[in-house]
């Protein structure tokens, strides 16, 4: 029996063991599919794919609200993330809704393999970057929303891939790739300033790592060009980062977005992780679980941590800190310290075909998991949808002809203005930093069940038709047979699955 065990962990830590990887590799592509093949849930999806039909259509990028018929529509909106939006909504045209969720796990699996391609040319262990790789994901699952975030991320494991190669190899190529690689983020997503810094990071961590911890023979800055290098390409990306169609005013727009009060205190994905409200959410859990598991490497493998991999953590860690959104980006790139305190494992082989089994039982465990209870956003893996505003409801409004104007419920108003404008123009939706702290009072004063105000309101700008949930319901304290409910001449023509619509005779 001993020599069983022998060699079965011989055989399953060969290092061409080719079956072996082959195993993981398929039991990590059913991991990944039950995680993040999902319908789409997120709000802003929408209206960027509106903003990308709307490119197509005319051939510029929209640069007010538009599609409110408040005064607000002339309110000045930068569409930042004109690039996915455009490239997303041809896709969605060909390919249609349930295309795009395939899209969705499409990228989150890429996503998958550079952290895995990473992790693996950091820790030369095909097994244990497995083990980092599939943990990092697990992590990021609960912003698996399709948004042009998911091109950030795919566009930061590129970058720090790049950069490590160029460190490695010197090889020009890889800083003409890393420029290339910013201007599609610089026009993709805000968090671009991200690809800005890591130069210098590197930079930074490399001069210390040569002066504390390698001797002059490992010297890697000994040729002195290799830092002009690094700072000629921190120079060189934030040139890049102005080629847009916006120029330095995207710079200006990014700072204010990171500055904003309003939507920190408002939106919950700027709440900082450590608020009463993410607490209770399984936000936290994942934080709490990827912290423990990289700290219980730390305090046993230390040492095999150069200053680069300790600047990326920390600064991502206070970001994380400071607002939830940024955890994701947080276990990326905590992937690389990881990997580094993983090295020189290979003679470890009792440890090595435990972390083979424990990889394997992950990947089975969290499959079946997902697929009966729902991922960390409580979706179950498949082709559905679960929008606000049911296909259903989206046909009676259409059979209806409802036109004009259109009070609607905030999460609502994503789905309304890319099925119907110019049909119907809505009242709000998600772009809370566009329309700005008064107006989003405003939205809250029409809805706070003052009805003197209400129906000025209504009054003011012709609106014939409500469209609200059930939330919206409650907060005009409304209440019985939603059916049968009549207000001042408003009338329920609709009700079901928390969509109500309601019209004035």
């Amino acid at each position: 029996m001993k020599n069983f065990v022998s060699q079965m962990i011989h055989t399953l830590t060969r290092d061409n063991n080719s079956w072996a990887y082959f195993i993981l590799l398929f039991l990590s592509f059913f991991f990944m599919l039950s995680l993040y093949l999902t319908p789409l849930s997120s709000n802003d999806f929408w209206i960027q794919m509106k903003v990308g039909e709307l490119i197509r259509s005319t051939g510029n990028i929209p640069n007010n609200i538009l599609f409110t018929f408040t005064e607000a529509k002339s309110k000045p909106f930068v569409a930042h993330e004109w690039l996915p939006s455009l490239f997303f909504s041809y896709f969605l045209t060909y390919f249609g809704y349930y295309g795009m969720i395939c899209l969705k796990f499409t990228l989150f699996f890429i996503l998958f393999l550079l952290v895995l391609k990473l992790c693996y040319r950091v820790s030369r262990d095909r097994i244990l970057s497995f083990l980092i790789a599939s943990l990092c994901l697990y992590t990021v699952n609960y912003r698996s929303f399709f948004r042009p975030e998911i091109v950030a991320y795919l566009c930061f494991m590129l970058q720090l891939n790049n950069i490590l190669l160029f460190l490695d190899t010197r090889n020009m190529k890889y800083f003409v790739f890393y420029l290339l690689v910013h201007l599609i983020w610089s026009n993709s997503h805000g968090s671009f300033l991200v690809s800005v810094g890591l130069p210098v990071l590197f930079l930074l961590g490399s001069l210390l790592d040569s002066y504390f911890i390698y001797d002059n023979k490992r010297n890697f800055f000994e040729d002195k060009k290799n830092i002009l290098i690094l700072f000629s390409l921190t120079i060189l990306s934030f040139g890049v980062s102005i080629i847009n169609p916006f120029g330095f005013q995207l710079l200006e727009h990014v700072y204010n977005l990171s500055q904003n009060q309003f939507l920190k205190r408002t939106i919950f994905e700027w709440f900082p992780t450590f608020s009463p409200q993410v607490k209770r959410t399984v936000i936290y859990d994942l934080f709490i679980l990827f912290s423990c598991s990289f700290f219980c490497v730390f305090c046993f493998r230390l040492r095999k941590l150069n200053f680069s991999s300790v600047f990326l953590f920390v600064i991502f860690l206070y970001l994380a800190f400071q607002a939830q959104r940024h955890i994701a980006f947080y276990a990326l790139a905590g992937s690389y310290p990881l990997a580094l305190m993983m090295r020189d494992l290979k003679k470890k082989k009792t440890f090595r075909c435990i972390a083979y089994f424990s990889c394997c039982f992950v990947f089975v465990g969290t499959s079946f998991y997902s697929s009966s209870y729902g991922n960390t956003m409580k979706l179950k893996p498949g082709f559905y949808k679960s929008a606000r505003i049911s296909d259903h409801a989206l046909k009676f409004i259409k059979d209806k002809n409802i036109t004009g104007n259109v009070l609607n419920s905030y999460s609502f108003g994503g789905q309304l203005l890319y099925h119907f404008y110019p049909r119907l123009e809505i009242f709000v939706d998600s772009r809370v930093d566009a329309y700005g702290e008064k107006y989003m009072a405003y939205y809250k004063k029409v809805f706070a069940g003052k009805y003197a105000f209400l129906r000025r309101f209504i009054k003011n700008y012709n609106i014939n038709y409500i469209i609200i949930n059930k939330k919206t319901m409650r907060r005009l304290k409304v209440s019985g047979n939603y059916k049968k409910l009549t207000f001042d001449g408003w009338k329920v023509i609709y009700s079901k699955k928390s969509v109500f619509i309601l019209q004035l005779f």
